[in-house]
């Protein structure tokens, strides 16, 4: 009698893995660091990009969203319940993708974590490779543009103005650091002479940036979550002194005050359909989360807003306008 109510335990777990599995719900967790643009549509893609899936028709799935708004305590309780409650996770940005490791590392069973919006997993500890399969239960895809190239669009569309640059973003951002390092050391091969406003906070933006001389005219910031939350000081700023701003976001261009009149750097929301596909190869059971390698973001557009120009004030150059893959002039 004990065997066969055992064998009928194991069928009936059986059954509620395959063919019983319709009517189970599957549980997507998603911890995003703070509430910015870019952010915000990296979640919003992502799960529109499960949710349109072959794999999604016929099934019960909740995405269960969590932003502790960059409350270090918060994240981690966090990070803690959608370890214990999700079939698989999204962590969007660095310190959101470590809390969420953590959290799972704390199991006995290994969830899948994908993260998104990272700049550079291995320095984060996320992952100790990014050329071969990570062999563990965390894969993702980062964020990482190419501030070098962005130096050489304003060296060629602003010789005369990029002489001098400067540089905001936040310091505790790891992300940040690693980009503005390769900024400043290409602006610097240039000649250039780079005047570094780091901030520790936002309520630094507005007085590090007014340290700016007059005769500064071009200003860059990486793709940085605090930088990308205070789109209007820095946008306010600018036009007030008439400067031409560089981000590694493409999507701040499009923000209604504009964020920054051109940008060669990601595309937050293509990211987050990225990261729903990499997640659907794991879902669907096509691989493992340790099979999968990690990648990165393969839209890298130049974005160009002529309308937010012209209300700061400025003229944008022709030659800029007719390089870029999507032009904002309404």
């Amino acid at each position: 009698m004990k065997k066969n109510l055992i064998a009928l335990s194991a069928a009936l777990a059986l059954c509620a893995l395959s063919s019983c599995g319709k009517s189970s719900t599957i549980h997507i967790g998603i911890l995003q660091l703070v509430s910015a643009p870019p952010l915000n549509a990296v979640a919003e893609n992502f799960e529109a990009e499960i949710k349109a899936s072959d794999w999604a028709k016929g099934k019960t799935i909740e995405f269960d969203l969590q932003n502790p708004q960059a409350d270090e305590t918060t994240m981690a309780t966090m990070a803690t319940k959608l370890a214990s409650s999700s079939d698989l996770v999204l962590s969007i940005a660095t310190s959101a993708s470590q809390a969420m490791k953590q959290a799972i590392g704390k199991l006995d069973k290994e969830i899948p974590l994908v993260f998104s919006a990272v700049t550079d997993p291995v320095g984060a500890n996320l992952v100790t490779t990014t050329t071969a399969a990570p062999g563990s239960f965390v894969t993702g895809v980062s964020d990482m543009g190419d501030p070098k190239k962005s130096m050489d669009l304003i060296a060629d569309n602003f010789p005369s103005i990029a002489k001098k640059i400067g540089m905001i973003y936040n310091t505790g951002e790891s992300n940040s650091r690693q980009q503005i390092a390769l900024a400043t050391a290409e602006a610097e091969a240039k000649g250039w002479t780079v005047f570094d406003k780091a901030v520790s906070s936002e309520t630094e933006i507005a007085t590090s940036l007014a340290g700016l001389g007059d005769d500064v005219k071009m200003l860059y910031y990486p793709t940085d979550n605090m930088c990308a939350s205070n789109t209007a000081q820095i946008a306010k700023f600018c036009k007030e002194r008439g400067v031409f701003a560089c981000c590694g976001d493409s999507s701040l261009v499009a923000t209604a005050t504009g964020g920054a009149l051109f940008s060669l750097g990601v595309d937050y929301a293509s990211l987050g359909t990225q990261a729903g596909s990499l997640a659907l190869s794991i879902l669907d059971g096509t691989k493992k989360a340790s099979e999968c390698i990690v990648e990165f973001a393969n839209k890298l557009p130049l974005v160009v807003n002529t309308k937010v120009a012209t209300d700061w004030g400025v003229t944008l150059p022709q030659s800029l306008i007719s390089a870029a893959d999507e032009v904002i002039s309404q």
